[in-house]
C-alpha cells in the first residue's frame, strides 16, 4: 500500500521535493469546504493539518469520499484544541482515530473544516491540509534493496523512559517529535510536547495527525503518509525530510529492541549504515543505547510494514 497525496495551501508555502501538489485555498469566515478532489481509486485515507492554533480556539476537520459513485455523509476525522464533541452521522466511513478507511473504492474526496474561535474572538490560521489516500499497489515486497549508502542525519536523542511514571512509557512518539524539534528549540521539553499531542477524546499520546499538528504549529510542513518500501522513505531523507516510522512487533522480531514487543511503537528514522541497515533514534531506550540504534533491515521494514508502513514527514518551513 502506498499514499497518494492531495494537498491544499492557504499560506505560501515553498514547494520541496516530495511535498504535495499544493493546491492554493483561502478561508475568510469560520468554514472552509475543499473543491472536490479526483484521486486513485483508494479505500481509506489519513488526514492531517498545520494551523497556528491561539489558546482557547480550535478547529474541527471533517471528510466525505464518493465511494462506489456515492457521496458519504460529512464524517468528522481531526479535532484540534478546543473542540466541541460531536455525534458522528451514519457513513460508511470507519474512523479509527486517526486513520479513515471503508467497504469499496473511492475516486474523489473532499475536506471540510471548521474553525473555533477563542473567548477574544481569535481564529486559528490554517496553514495547510493534507490527505494521504489509501492506493492499492499490488503484492510489492516488504523489503527493499537499500539505498546506496551510508547517510546519517544528526538527530539530538531523547529518551521517554525519563519523563514522568505516569506517562513514560505512552510517549514515544511525543519524544520522537521532540527530537527533531530540539534542533529548533532545544529548550522545549519532551513533556510539553506531550502536553501538546495529547488526544483527549481517546486518550493517545500517538495520534499521528496530533503529531503532525504540533510539527506544524512549531514551523514544519508535516504530515503522515504510508509506504510501501522504506527505500522510499530514505530518498526523502536524502532530500531532507525528517522521518518518525510506526512500528508494530511481536517478540523476538526486532533484535535489540529494548521492548519485547508492540502493538504500536513510533521511533526516528535518521539514516542507514554501510550495510544499509536502518540507523534510529529509539526512544524507547532508557539511556544513550537508543542514540543511533542500528536495526537489521529486513526486521525493521517487516515491523514498519505490519502497521502499514505510516511514516509522519515533516520538514522545516
Amino acid at each position: 500500500m502506498r499514499s497518494v497525496l492531495v494537498g491544499w495551501a492557504f499560506d505560501p508555502v515553498r514547494r520541496s521535493s516530495y511535498d504535495p501538489r499544493w493546491r492554493k485555498a483561502s478561508v475568510q469566515g469560520a468554514e472552509w469546504t475543499s473543491k472536490v478532489a479526483s484521486v486513485p481509486p483508494c479505500t481509506g485515507l489519513i488526514l492531517a493539518w498545520n494551523a497556528a492554533t491561539p489558546p482557547g480556539a480550535g478547529i474541527a476537520c471533517e471528510i466525505s469520499a464518493s465511494i462506489d459513485g456515492r457521496w458519504s455523509a460529512w464524517t468528522p476525522m481531526g479535532e484540534w484544541g478546543a473542540v466541541p464533541p460531536t455525534t458522528p452521522p451514519e457513513s460508511p466511513i470507519r474512523r479509527d482515530v486517526d486513520t479513515a478507511s471503508w467497504k469499496g473504492t473511492a475516486d474523489a474526496v473532499r475536506v471540510r473544516v471548521r474553525r473555533m474561535a477563542n473567548q477574544e474572538g481569535r481564529l486559528p490560521r490554517l496553514k495547510r491540509i493534507i490527505l494521504a489516500c489509501d492506493a492499492e499497489t499490488g503484492d510489492e515486497p516488504h523489503q527493499s534493496p537499500p539505498t546506496p549508502g551510508p547517510a546519517i542525519r544528526a538527530v539530538p536523542f531523547r529518551s521517554q523512559m525519563g519523563e514522568s511514571p505516569e506517562i513514560a512509557r505512552r510517549i514515544c512518539g511525543p519524544a520522537s517529535l521532540a527530537m527533531h524539534l530540539a534542533a529548533r528549540e532545544p529548550l522545549l521539553r519532551t513533556e510539553e510536547v506531550a502536553a501538546a499531542v495529547y488526544d483527549r477524546a481517546h486518550d493517545l499520546y500517538g495520534n499521528w495527525a496530533h503529531l503532525a499538528a504540533v510539527a506544524g504549529e512549531h514551523g514544519f510542513v508535516a504530515w503522515v503518509e504510508r509506504y510501501a518500501r522504506l527505500a522510499d522513505v530514505e530518498e526523502r531523507l536524502l532530500a531532507g525530510y525528517g522521518a518518525i516510522l510506526s512500528l508494530s512487533f511481536e517478540a523476538d522480531e526486532l533484535e535489540g529492541a529494548p521492548i519485547p514487543w508492540t502493538t504500536g511503537h513510533l521511533l526516528v528514522l535518521r539514516g542507514w549504515d554501510e550495510e544499509g541497515n536502518p540507523v534510529c533514534n529509539d526512544p524507547a531506550f532508557p539511556d544513550n543505547r537508543g542514540d543511533g540504534v542500528v536495526y537489521r533491515r529486513e526486521q525493521l521494514e517487516r515491523a514498519w510494514a505490519a502497521h502499514g508502513g505510516a511514516t509522519i514527514l515533516l520538514r522545516p518551513e
